[in-house]
């Protein structure tokens, strides 16, 4: 455990979680119980499945608001934001973490670290 804590304040998480999953050991299932209205534990699936129901139900069909929001279109921000700095962007491109799944252009952070100038005006213009 002494190692998995030496990883983490070396921000080496990725040996930090193999350590700790290590430690943890084998799946375990999860007992499933839920205590009704009147506090007592229930372990039926069925009775479970129903104790949500009534209580999504509960949740779902409550009463109208009796106040209502009012949108004041008066004050919208027009103005035009700036377009991002180099420096602005070096330096949002050096915080990404690595070893992280990549977003919805599928570049990697350390693709994007890696790429130096060109791709920094890339990304700006």
């Amino acid at each position: 455990m002494k190692d998995a804590e030496q990883d983490f304040r070396l921000n080496r998480t990725r040996d930090m979680y193999k350590r700790v999953k290590d430690i943890k050991g084998d799946f375990k299932k999860k007992e499933r119980f839920l205590k009704d209205d009147d506090g007592m534990l229930i372990t039926a699936e069925k009775e479970i499945a129903e104790q949500w129901r009534k209580y999504f139900d509960k949740l779902l069909n409550c009463e109208e608001p009796t106040e209502k929001f009012n949108f004041n279109i008066e004050n919208i921000n027009t103005q035009e934001c700036t377009y991002p700095t180099l420096e602005e962007i070096k330096g949002q491109v050096h915080r990404l973490k690595n070893h992280k799944s990549p977003g919805e252009d599928c570049v990697q952070a350390e693709l994007l670290k890696k790429g130096g100038l060109i791709k920094y005006s890339r990304i700006v213009f």
